[in-house]
């Protein structure tokens, strides 16, 4: 009976089992940089074009990280392809690869650039990334695999090198080869294994199907610990397996992440995320081998609110300190100190904060000063130096400028224009004085004396005529 009940128990959890969806996504990469974590997400025959961001649940260390967002892959894309030059290369292989190389130049988008690094005897960077189609081509035609030695490890210390300096761009390696070949090793594989794990580039690899199968396995399995994946070709396969390459990065899923708390430094710590009911992926970051932030965060904006009676602040990234009053001071133009209620986050990204008051300033100029805030970052670089003007214009205006008097400049003007007119006033008639002086002191003496004897002498009397009507008294005997 218990052994029935047994078989009965196990059979019904089997049934359950193979009900559940199948996890078949792959955490293709990740580039952390804290408080920033960019993640790159690949799921086998699953349309993860319905993860929201409401379904992103992630963890570091145990610590909750925030899903600030998820786009389909439209980041340009840092290709370093690094050829083996060795002559353990079959040459139909070797040039089927270089085709299938100059075949993906020419499909890259604007955003996306490509490098070459060839490895033999020797390690070089072939391109860079910043040359026309002219150089590209010719510089990969003219290669030829006749070198006698293999110096893998050497080439992927130079791919890392080259890719991680790189910023802003999804980085993606692509190793064309035969399998690891360790004749020139200066560490172990542990040790490039270790690296590869840490640097934040996805590796592919393109192994010739010659080589043997032990080769191809060792070779996939070091691949595979940045998240890439190894494929086979022969010489009419070559084109058609790299093809498959872009099409898979451009249908990844980005997936951006943000960390609210500053992040321990020096230590192992487990990345997990899950993505609803698609399922979940994980990954052992490096903390002490992060990409480092050597940006400092800077204010971008601070801008009054008429409506909330805040300052809304906003900067470049997340940072710390930004909700505490005592780091900022607000003066106006006289120099005076304007109390500052609260202040508060208002991003879930904690990139963006709003300074309250009790009461609005009255409209006006006003001086801001910030300091005391660093970014999330493991290097906690402090804010720039911090002082800028704000304009408050609200409609409020001080108890000065309320009544019906002018305003004091333009009763200054009023005074300074009664000034000038009349000293202007002034100076013109001083100048007519002059001007008939010296006009009067032009006259001769014998002119002065006729002017001062016709002034002596007496007038001569005026006589005065009388009209009357004499004629008529006459005539009528009066």
């Amino acid at each position: 009976m218990k052994k029935t009940f047994l078989l009965l128990t196990v059979g019904i959890m089997l049934c359950f089992a193979l009900t559940l969806p199948a996890s078949a996504l792959t955490l293709e990469q990740v580039q952390a940089s804290p408080p920033k974590f960019d993640i790159y997400v690949h799921g086998e025959g699953v349309d993860l074009s319905e993860v929201k961001t409401a379904d992103v649940k992630a963890a570091l260390g145990g610590s909750p990280l925030n899903c600030t967002g998820i786009s389909r892959s439209e980041q340009g894309i840092f290709y370093v392809f690094m050829l083996d030059i060795s002559a353990s290369i079959p040459p139909a292989h070797f040039e089927a690869a270089k085709e299938a190389v100059l075949s993906t130049y020419s499909t890259l988008r604007e955003q996306d650039k490509m490098a070459v690094i060839t490895f033999g005897s020797e390690v070089n960077l072939l391109l860079s990334g910043g040359e026309d189609e002219d150089e590209v081509r010719s510089a990969v035609s003219s290669l030829y695999c006749n070198d006698n030695q293999t110096m893998f490890y050497t080439a992927m210390d130079k791919l890392i090198e080259t890719a991680t300096q790189v910023r802003d761009m999804r980085r993606i390696a692509v190793v064309i080869s035969d399998g690891i070949d360790d004749s020139d090793a200066g560490m172990t594989q542990a040790e490039l294994e270790d690296k590869l794990i840490n640097c934040g580039i996805s590796v592919y690899a393109m192994c010739i199907d010659s080589s043997s199968q032990a080769n191809i396995d060792n070779f996939g399995s070091f691949i595979r610990l940045s998240g890439g994946e190894l494929f086979t070709f022969g010489p009419d396969t070559a084109q058609a397996v790299l093809d498959t390459l872009p099409a898979r990065l451009y249908d990844s899923l980005h997936i951006e992440l943000m960390s609210r708390e500053s992040i321990p430094g020096g230590e192992d710590l487990e990345l997990n995320v899950q993505l609803g009911e698609f399922g979940s992926v994980s990954a052992l970051l490096s903390s002490g081998k992060w990409t480092p932030d050597e940006t400092s965060p800077y204010i971008e904006s601070a801008v009054f609110s008429i409506e909330n009676k805040t300052l809304d602040i906003v900067f470049s990234e997340p940072v710390s300190g930004a909700d505490n009053v005592a780091n900022y001071t607000l003066t106006d133009v006289e120099g005076n100190m304007i109390a500052i209620g609260s202040a508060a986050y208002t991003s879930a990204e904690l990139s963006s904060v709003s300074l309250s008051f009790d009461v609005l300033p009255v409209e006006g100029q006003y001086k801001l000063t910030a300091g005391g805030i660093c970014d999330l970052s493991l290097e906690a670089n402090e804010l720039q130096p911090y002082t800028g003007s704000v304009m408050l214009a609200t409609g409020i205006r001080g108890e000065s400028e309320t009544d019906s008097r002018l305003p004091k400049d333009v009763i200054i003007y009023i005074i300074a224009g009664v000034v000038a007119l009349a000293l202007a006033a002034f100076l013109a008639a001083a100048i007519v004085r002059m001007s008939k002086k010296k006009n009067s002191s032009k006259l001769s003496s014998e002119e002065k004396n006729k002017a001062k004897k016709a002034r002596s002498e007496p007038k001569p009397r005026e006589e005065r005529f009388i009209f009357t009507n004499q004629a008529r008294r006459d005539k009528d005997g009066k």
